[in-house]
């Protein structure tokens, strides 16, 4: 006895006028939710930033992965630890691992570390 939505009247086993009227606004408001629901879906996949799915390349480059949240002082005292020639001066990548966008100050003090 039970039958699609989309059979509105055609067999369906929804005998009163209201129940059939009920349905088609149902099927009418999913025909405008759905798409825009859709629409908002794929706008949320597409967004990248510019630092989103870049393939690090390691080229046998010794390098250490830092991963959640980093302040300042923190990432300045460990850079200037990892960096350090004590350590000696050989090449080292560092590769920071956010959420988001790294702050003004952070992103300005890796391009100056960077050159």
């Amino acid at each position: 006895m039970f039958t699609t939505i989309s059979t509105v009247g055609y067999g369906s086993s929804i005998n009163s006028e209201i129940g059939r009227v009920s349905t088609c606004v149902f099927i009418a408001i999913e025909f405008a939710i759905v798409p825009t629901l859709c629409s908002r879906l794929v706008e949320l996949l597409n967004e990248k930033s510019e630092y989103a799915r870049n393939p690090y390349k390691s080229m046998n480059v010794p390098h250490i992965v830092l991963i959640g949240a980093v302040s300042i002082t923190s990432l300045k005292n460990f850079m200037e630890e990892y960096f350090h020639d004590d350590h000696g001066s050989d090449i080292k990548h560092l590769v920071l691992m956010k959420g988001q966008r790294p702050n003004a100050d952070i992103e300005m003090m890796l391009l100056k570390t960077a050159k």
